[in-house]
This record gives C-alpha cells, structure tokens and sequence, in this order.
C-alpha cells in the first residue's frame, strides 16, 4: 500500500500557491487532481460506480471545479454520474471545468437512486 501524506487545509494551500508561483497554471492543478481522484474512486470503488453510478456535489469554489473535473473523467469513462451544483461556479477555472465537462456529462447515464459512490467537493 502506498503511503498518503496528508496535509492541512493552510498547507495544501500553500503548496497550491507555490506551485502556481513557480509558472504551473491553476487549471492544470486542478485538472490535474480531478483526474487523479477519479482514478482513485475507481480503483477502490469501481464495481460499485460502474455499476451504480456517482453522486458529485460541486460547490462553487475551487473544490467545486475539482469535482466537476472528477465528474466529467468518470463520464468520460463510461460511469454513470449526476452532478449536484448547490451553486453555480464563481472562480475562472470551476467555470472551465464546468463547461469542458458538460459533453461527456450530456452523454452520462443517470446513476442509481442509491449511487456506489459520493464525491464532496463543497
């Protein structure tokens, strides 16, 4: 098993901060993240996504853009998922992950009533 650092709030905003200072784009950051988590959801919870599906919940901040950047990887994978926005994106890039997501979104089938998987990002 591979070890996890976990950090702070402050600190992986920090590192966010760092990063993007250092010339990487804040959307590549969160592109980057996006497909990395539904990797992982699908690696530890793949039978029960790809057979009932994922509910993400996208807030309008930059956790929102992540979640819509984990939404549109999992569609474009074939899982079935449904976006809940309690808001309508407010940062430049949740908007971009918003609207780079929406074709596989639009081709998604609807999950489950009780979906094999959650994805928080409020």
């Amino acid at each position: 098993m591979t070890p996890v650092r976990v950090v702070t709030a402050t600190q992986a905003a920090e590192r966010d901060a760092r990063a993007i200072a250092s010339g990487v784009p804040s959307f590549g950051l969160m592109r980057t993240a996006g497909e990395a988590a539904a990797a992982e959801l699908l690696r530890h919870a793949g039978d029960r996504a790809n057979a009932n599906g994922v509910e993400v919940y996208a807030g309008g901040g930059n956790n929102g853009g992540d979640a819509w950047v984990v939404a549109g990887a999992l569609a474009a994978r074939g899982v079935p998922v449904r976006v809940r926005a309690v808001e309508e994106p407010r940062t430049d890039d949740a908007k971009r992950a918003r609207d780079e997501a929406a074709p596989a979104l639009s081709a998604a089938r609807e999950p489950a009533a009780a979906p094999g998987a959650v994805v928080d990002g409020l």
